[in-house]
């Protein structure tokens, strides 16, 4: 009978195997460091990262860890991956640097947050500037000029 029941314990441990294997989360994994390769994929799409395989089992958290130059916006160094973290998703501005950071979980590649540019720059529409003064100066000069025609003759 104990022959038997250790028989039966070993069946309903290998069938609950995949379960215990499929618990586990998958998650996007590359890494790009300013001035080296993948910057773009790691980036915007994870899934595409040719520096090795892109997915990860993890047993904690998906995360991704980020960092932007504070004036451009542009990433100069980004992680995805997983992690058994607190930390808080956010981010926080240093002297010369944005470094931001995420996790999740629950969902398999969860952690695929586009970041082609810093997240506090994202709102601010920075490439427009230049040609709205540039559009507020020639307005200006134009209007001088009438100003000036209709003074002078």
């Amino acid at each position: 009978m104990n022959f038997c029941w250790v028989i039966l314990s070993a069946q309903i441990c290998f069938l609950m195997l995949p379960a215990i294997i499929d618990s586990r989360q998958m998650c996007w994994t590359c890494q790009f460091v300013q001035n080296g390769n993948g910057k773009d994929e790691c980036a915007n799409d994870p899934g595409n990262w040719t520096g090795g395989d892109p997915r990860i089992r993890c047993l904690y958290k998906c995360i991704t860890s980020a960092e932007f130059d504070k004036v451009t916006g542009d990433p100069t160094f980004i992680y995805r991956g997983c992690a058994e973290t607190t930390q808080k998703d956010g981010c926080v501005v240093t002297d010369f640097k944005h470094v931001c950071y995420y996790s999740c979980e629950g969902q398999h590649y969860c952690n695929d947050k586009m970041l082609s540019l810093s997240p506090l720059l994202q709102d601010k529409d920075t490439s427009a500037r230049p040609i709205a003064h540039t559009a507020l100066l020639i307005a200006w000069v134009i209007s001088i000029v009438f100003i000036a025609h209709a003074l002078f003759h």
